[in-house]
């Protein structure tokens, strides 16, 4: 094979636009590279090479002479994925973590002439908020229903016999109606079931909204 400069002086016009971080990446410097001379003609039998002899398009080839000269860039580690936030609030009833509630907000708009709302600005109400108050209550479950005020908390407890969301105050209450009984009492917690979900509840809770009475064990 007859070396064609033109092959170089391309070579040597891509290493130059190269960002510099691709240099680092491969252990080595842009000026280090250009100003080596076996490098340089590495690079360039490599690109003419794959032109000439295998038939490749230019752009492949030239990169190409790079990875073998140079080696391939390292594959940059996949950064980690985020950690889902654990919910603060869920609904004990159906474990939604979503809830219809009530924001006050503060948005830009047009006004006529009489001192009143007129329209939104381009964009819509929601382009031109300014300012919301944090959401308030009644607040409903978007799945199930159920209405909560406040959210309520999302807390668990490991018992010997499972994992169970705790419920109290009067959200027990909430569950007697929704035909939560009783399972069995574990560790100072009472566990109740619907037959799909089951439930954990503090003995004193329990005692106070269902009177005390245990009617059956599984």
């Amino acid at each position: 094979m007859i070396l064609n400069n033109e092959y170089l002086e391309d070579m040597k016009e891509y290493v130059k636009n190269m960002e510099e971080s691709e240099f680092a990446k491969r252990g080595t410097t842009k000026a280090a590279v250009l100003g080596s001379q076996e490098t340089m003609e590495k690079l360039w039998v490599v690109y003419q090479k794959d032109v000439e002899d295998y038939g490749c398009d230019a752009e492949f080839s030239i990169s190409d002479a790079v990875n073998e000269v140079l080696g391939a860039a390292p594959l940059q580690k996949a950064e980690p994925a985020p950690e889902k936030i654990r919910a603060q609030y869920r609904c004990p009833f159906c474990g939604s973590e979503r809830f219809i509630g009530h924001q006050e907000i503060r948005a830009d708009v047009y006004v006529g002439g009489n001192g009143e709302f007129e329209d939104n600005l381009p964009g819509g109400m929601e382009a031109n908020i300014y300012d919301s108050s944090r959401p308030y209550g009644p607040f409903t479950c978007s799945k199930c229903g159920q209405e909560y005020d406040p959210l309520p908390e999302y807390k668990q407890v490991k018992l010997p016999r499972g994992t169970f969301t705790v419920v109290s105050g009067v959200y027990v209450q909430k569950c007697k109606k929704a035909g939560y009984s009783y399972h069995h009492e574990d560790n100072g917690y009472t566990v109740l079931g619907n037959g799909a979900r089951a439930l954990a509840v503090s003995n004193e809770d329990y005692n106070c909204y269902y009177g005390g009475q245990r009617s059956f064990i599984l």
